[in-house]
């Protein structure tokens, strides 16, 4: 499976913007959905595919409408591509170098985050590799795709 990042208008088929019930609906095509709690707030929905093979958040705004969408790092089957670029399967610094061609990336969290605003879309990782032979941190761990307002909130 190849889910296409189209930001700022969503992830596969998910729609910035979408009512909860049409967000509800698209998860579907990708797993089972639930209610997840984030920040104490039963706010959000989750999808996991079978196997866990994907894992997608939705995130709503005040006006329950999707104001972000994250995917987790998925399973090998599953590729999570942006311009061409497979997100999860490319090293981060390749991914932040391809970025960097066409558009303003900022690093922050001492390399843990970049944010390119003018796409508004985001990539983290727990953590950095600390040499050349640390295995650790090399590719991102999931991908933000949000509304306008999502980061200044």
């Amino acid at each position: 499976m190849v889910i296409e990042l189209d930001p700022p208008r969503g992830v596969g088929l998910v729609r910035i913007g979408s009512s909860r019930a049409e967000a509800w609906r698209t998860l579907g095509n990708y797993g089972v959905v639930k209610h997840f709690s984030r920040a104490g707030k039963e706010s959000s929905l989750v999808v996991r595919g079978q196997d866990n093979e994907v894992t997608i958040f939705a995130y709503f705004d005040s006006g329950d409408r999707v104001e972000a969408i994250e995917v987790a790092r998925p399973a090998a089957a599953v590729k999570v591509v942006y311009a061409g670029v497979d997100l999860f399967g490319t090293c981060a610094d390749e991914v932040v170098r391809t970025l960097s061609m066409s558009a303003t990336v900022v690093e922050s969290e001492g390399g843990s985050t970049y944010r390119v605003k003018a796409l508004l879309l985001a990539l983290w990782r727990a953590t950095v590799p600390e040499s050349d032979d640390d295995p650790d941190g090399r590719y991102f761990e999931s991908v933000l795709v949000s509304a306008p307002a999502y980061f200044e909130a």
